[in-house]
């Protein structure tokens, strides 16, 4: 993972530097600032495949960038504690500075870096507890980002729209993700969740197109409405134990989702939970779920077989409506016996 994102940063950082060239392309306001690019023998050393040459030049140059100058900043102090409230440089490759004044920078404001289009690297300092709302939103070229292990939250909309962020690890330190914290993040593929994370807000990773897999931990008590929606490449999801309930277009649209485990734990699969789901062949319902809501499996149409068990007393509208080719696997007198004959899908007695 670090040799990789060293090699992101620096890509990124050399992408980026002949868009910075000219004062139409800077990144946020300041265009006389310069930007770090990697050395031409680490270049090619790395084309040379002399990976363990290019894999120290690159570190090198890593903790060769400077942090960036408190001009580059609107802040606010109070109590002693810094926040920075807007990125007005235009680097490339930005280093948050741990103090500013004296004084410890310890939140990320609000839109503090949004829209700045051509952002391709950041490292956040030790000192930061929170990432905030629509923190860096829409920053559509950062592809790198460091977030250490002092941060707490990461705030609503915090990454949105990042479209070039490939992975993200979220410190051990992360108790909340939240509402759409990393939606339509396009090409993030890898992402790790602590245990500390007890609640991913609603939307949080919504329509992470590239996002292959995920493993949700047993820490987690709640996943929020529309958590992984439209997560199109999504095939395999983990959920522990400790989740409860699946909440409204969970996992909404994610049309490669093929293998799902529900655990004992979840009671309730609330509406259009996996709508859409159209490559989802087999479920398991387990015995602790008594609801399964309106739309829950609506137009999963590779859904072959689904096993109800008579813990489950409600059925709602529509729930299997478009599963042409749906077995329902129940006991006799049943409510998923009683659905079925009501809506003509062929049930199978256990």
């Amino acid at each position: 993972m670090f040799k990789s994102s060293m090699t992101k940063i620096l890509t990124a950082i050399l992408a980026t530097a002949v868009l910075c060239g000219s004062a139409a392309m800077a990144g946020c306001q300041n265009s006389n600032s310069q930007t770090n690019t990697p050395s031409s023998s680490s270049k090619a050393n790395a084309e040379n495949g002399n990976a363990a040459s290019a894999e120290a030049s690159e570190v090198s140059k890593v903790s060769e960038i400077p942090e960036s100058p408190a001009k580059d900043f609107e802040y606010e102090i109070k109590d002693n504690e810094v926040t920075i409230t807007k990125y007005i440089g235009s680097d490339a490759a930005v280093r948050i500075p741990e103090k500013i004044e004296g004084k410890s920078v310890t939140v990320i404001g609000e839109s503090a870096f949004d829209d700045c289009t051509s952002l391709a690297s950041v490292t956040i300092p030790d000192s930061v507890t929170e990432i905030g709302e629509s923190a860096f939103d829409d920053c559509t070229s950062l592809a790198s980002v460091t977030i250490p292990d002092s941060v707490t939250e990461i705030g609503m909309e915090a990454f949105r729209s990042c479209s070039s962020l490939t992975d993200v690890t979220i410190p051990d330190s992360v108790t909340v993700i939240g509402e759409y914290a990393f939606s339509e993040c396009t090409s993030l593929t890898d992402v790790t969740i602590p245990d500390s994370v007890t609640e991913i807000g609603m939307g949080a990773f919504w329509r992470c197109t590239s996002l292959a897999s995920v493993t949700i931990p047993d820490s987690m008590t709640e996943i929020g409405r529309e958590a992984f929606g439209e997560c199109t490449s999504l095939a395999h999801v983990t959920i522990p134990d400790s989740v409860t309930e699946i909440d409204e277009e969970t996992f909404q649209n994610c049309t490669s989702l093929t293998d799902v485990t529900i655990p004992d734990s979840v009671t309730i699969i609330y509406d259009n939970a996996f709508f859409g789901c159209t490559s989802l062949v087999n479920v398991i319902i387990p015995d602790s779920v008594t609801y399964i809501g309106t739309k829950a499996f609506n137009g999963c149409t590779s859904l072959e077989s689904v096993t109800i068990p008579d813990s489950v007393t409600e059925i709602g509208g529509e729930a299997f409506d478009g599963c042409d080719n749906l077995t329902i696997n129940g006991k006799t007198g049943s409510a998923a016996e009683t659905y079925a004959k009501n809506n003509n899908i062929k049930f199978a007695a256990k």
